[in-house]
């Protein structure tokens, strides 16, 4: 399937845990606006501190959003009444070993979390990542900081394939484990 037929199949229509409609698309350039306010409005700082870009960052948000190329990160958005509420982004390599693996990240508003948000937005992506003919999607999920991401990949049918023991530092020094989450789509 090409990018453009991955495309053509949104967006997406979801229902909430709390009766509300959600829309699932793919991130555009006109979006970053409402993901800026997103992450500076609707994400914990105990959860920025464990992202791999400063989100908090109107730079980073903007290089997001200008320098869209879904064959290498594929980014989608939930809005729920015109507001962004959730971000998740596949990112895929076209070259070596990891060619065949795509890797998941996923931030769910405060708002809107325990609603079936994460799961939606997951499984959106794995659809898109069998779409394009990956193998295997990764999580890394930073343990004890970020149990219900854990959950929701374990949930998901995700295997715990190991452990980076105190990898993870925290602003404050405190050391963390990161797990490593696979799951096999092909």
């Amino acid at each position: 399937m090409t990018i453009e037929e991955v495309l053509s199949g949104f967006p997406k229509r979801i229902t909430l845990k709390n009766g509300k409609r959600a829309l699932i698309k793919p991130l555009e350039r006109s979006d970053y606006e409402g993901l800026l306010n997103f992450f500076l409005r609707d994400v914990k700082e105990e959860d920025v501190v464990f992202l791999k870009d400063n989100v908090k960052d109107p730079g980073t948000i903007r290089a997001w959003c200008e320098n869209i190329n879904y064959e290498r990160v594929f980014p989608i958005v939930a809005v729920v009444d015109n507001t962004i509420v959730g971000n998740a982004s596949l990112h895929m390599r076209d070259f070596g070993w990891a060619r065949y693996l795509g890797k998941i990240r996923v931030t769910v508003s405060v708002n809107f979390r325990k609603m079936g948000l994460g799961k939606a937005m997951v499984k959106t992506l794995e659809e898109v990542a069998t779409g394009l003919l990956l193998e295997r999607l990764w999580a890394e999920v930073v343990e004890g900081a970020q149990a219900a991401g854990a959950k929701l990949f374990l949930d998901l049918g995700y295997q715990k394939a190991g452990t980076l023991k105190s990898i993870v530092k925290a602003p404050d020094g405190a050391l963390y484990d990161l797990g490593i989450y696979i799951k096999r789509i092909a």
